[in-house]
């Protein structure tokens, strides 16, 4: 079967689903959309600034809401099912669902696992259902809430650690109650930064804010996330320096001080530590893709 055309299925429920014969896009991001790719015929190459991924049939790839990303077909007639799932429609479900990163990749540790077997059934049904003479809102609604259960509890990543190589990896968010309950604190001193990582932010002013010692919550935070509150604070301010380098025509002096950097030198230093590359080089990279 060819499609010369995407098949698109949009419902009230804040969801679309489409089979299409994969064409190259260049960089782009979705506001408030976690889009799943599964390939189903072909080979796919997907990037996301930094790296580059090779997807094969059955493989499957998540990009968060803001993850800037390009994809282009390896070879002809390459086919893929894409999900879209908007956030906002589904945040009254799941709580804190917008601030939720997930992972699904060929370097993700369930690669192969029954639950990515099942997360690419779910995406099946869900574009059957669309499809249908007469799809049910219900039902794929239904269906979503089900997709994004599985998410939150097998591909739900919350933070970063350093590899010997000098490289950082995601990690997992544990799912053991006991374990969310005694890390709870660590977690909402990250939320915390997040919110706040344009301000001046100090260790021990937040320290102060959750009745810790900073020596204390430091050497915690650094336990339960794996990176130190500077690491942490210079990540936040790096993602939101990626988006207005994205989004924006502003400078990259402009961003800096609106990040919360000293200047430009700065983030720069920061920015290649997490990208790869300088902010300069960044933006230079995406016009070259012409997304500007």
């Amino acid at each position: 079967m060819k499609f010369r055309r995407p098949v698109i299925f949009e419902l009230n429920s804040g969801t679309n689903a489409r089979t299409s014969e994969a064409e190259a896009v260049p960089f782009h991001m979705h506001d408030s959309i976690v889009e799943i790719i599964c390939v189903e015929k072909g080979r796919l190459k997907i990037s996301d600034c930094a790296l580059d991924h090779t997807l094969d049939p059955g493989d499957v790839y998540i990009f968060n809401a803001m993850d800037a990303h390009r994809i282009r077909p390896l070879s002809p007639g390459t086919v893929i099912l894409t999900v879209h799932i908007d956030k906002r429609y589904y945040s009254r479900f799941f709580e804190g669902l917008r601030d939720i990163y997930f992972i699904c990749g060929s370097e993700s540790p369930e690669k192969d696992s029954r639950e990515l077997d099942y997360l690419k059934h779910l995406m099946h049904a869900l574009f059957k259902e669309c499809s249908s003479e007469t799809p049910s809102d219900l039902v794929t609604e239904n269906l979503v809430r089900e997709m994004l259960e599985l998410l939150c509890e097998q591909f739900r990543y919350y933070f970063y650690r350093k590899e010997p190589d000098g490289s950082y990896m995601l990690f997992r968010r544990s799912s053991s109650t006991a374990a969310m309950s005694h890390n709870k604190r660590a977690y909402e001193i990250v939320d915390y930064i997040y919110d706040n990582f344009f301000c001046r932010l100090r260790l021990t002013d937040v320290a102060a804010k959750y009745y810790l010692s900073p020596s204390h919550m430091s050497r915690y935070i650094k336990k339960v996330i794996g990176l130190s509150f500077s690491e942490i604070l210079t990540l936040a301010r790096c993602e939101e320096a990626e988006r207005l380098l994205f989004d924006t025509e502003k400078t990259v002096d402009e961003i800096a001080g609106e990040v919360g950097f000293v200047n430009r030198k700065h983030m720069a230093v920061n920015f290649r530590k997490w990208y790869g590359k300088t902010p300069t080089n960044w933006r230079k990279s995406l016009k070259e893709e012409k997304i500007f």
